[in-house]
């Protein structure tokens, strides 16, 4: 379980939210789906186990899954910020998942390259 723990730690100090209250707005809500992903994607604990550190059940636990993937699709931000934690995650445990790694690179260049078009469209707009 210490596993969650670490992922539970990291995701409520990069977000600055306390991911445990009973708070159900919004910017609580959204940072404990990148518990939920993560806590799912970089572990082997069952749903229930993923729920039950932050004092929530499996089905809350599956809703969040289903709404992060719905809203990444069109959510870039979140995406960004989710997979940015995920960087920092690999990196403290020193994954070796090259493949998961190069996933994540490959994502952030492409948000990089977006980032700069629009960057030049600014600039050359003036």
């Amino acid at each position: 379980m210490k596993d969650l723990q670490d992922i539970l730690k990291l995701v409520i100090d990069e977000t600055g939210v306390d991911i445990t209250s009973r708070k159900r707005d919004h910017k609580t809500v959204i940072n404990r789906w990148i518990y939920f992903k993560m806590a799912s994607e970089f572990t082997n604990n069952s749903l229930h186990k993923i729920g039950a550190a932050i004092n929530k059940n499996h089905a809350t636990v599956i809703h969040g899954l289903k709404q992060f993937e719905f809203e990444t699709q069109w959510d870039k931000d979140l995406q960004t910020q989710y997979e940015r934690i995920a960087i920092i995650y690999m990196q403290e445990t020193k994954c070796n998942d090259l493949k998961k790694i190069n996933n994540r690179i490959e994502f952030m260049h492409n948000e990089l390259s977006k980032l700069e078009a629009i960057k030049n469209e600014l600039i050359n707009a003036k």
